[in-house]
């Protein structure tokens, strides 16, 4: 692809709206158990699921967005922990997005605590494609039980132009792939 083609359909992908969405479908877990109403779609309720197995490497939550989600200014997702208003060290966990539910791409790392502070900006991890998938993937450290997962919103979603224009150029999802 011709370099100023390749900047200007990057450029313009971060001309997304601002539009809170938060995710509408779970799609798919492992080792990971509900508590409470055991959703995690839609707004925070201090529900969801956890993950009860300290040393599971493999334990984690997919959900997906009814529109996909682009990098923005500033921070581009938040993922939500039914925390009880504390920073929590030992509850960690990766966090990963996909435009196809098959390749995963690392977006950031997240801790326990209150609404606020997991905050991931896709930038940063140099993710500028248009996402679908959000996998939340534990990390074994410490002896917590894991994020307790409550909800998951993304931040800006394309517009159908940037949409047709990022799919054009391939760029849909692009980075390594991890997870």
């Amino acid at each position: 692809m011709n370099r100023a083609v390749f900047c200007a359909v990057v450029a313009s992908a971060a001309s997304g709206s601002a539009f809170g969405a938060f995710a509408s479908n779970l799609v798919d877990s492992n080792n990971a158990d509900p508590f409470g109403s055991g959703i995690v779609t839609g707004a925070p309720t201090n529900d969801g699921y956890f993950f009860p197995n300290t040393s599971a490497t493999d334990a984690f939550v997919t959900v997906s967005f009814a529109v996909p989600f682009v990098d923005g200014p500033g921070f581009d997702m938040e993922v939500y922990d039914a925390a009880d208003g504390a920073v929590d060290l030992a509850e960690e966990a990766d966090v990963f997005v996909s435009a196809n539910n098959v390749d995963f791409f690392y977006a950031g790392t997240i801790v326990g605590g209150p609404a606020g502070t997991n905050l991931i900006d896709l930038s940063d991890n140099g993710l500028n494609g248009a996402y679908t998938y959000v996998k939340v993937m534990h990390t074994p450290i410490g002896s917590g039980d894991g994020i307790d997962l409550d909800a998951v919103e993304t931040y800006y979603v394309p517009t159908p132009a940037t949409l047709s224009a990022l799919a054009g150029a391939g760029l849909l999802a692009t980075r390594r792939r991890r997870g």
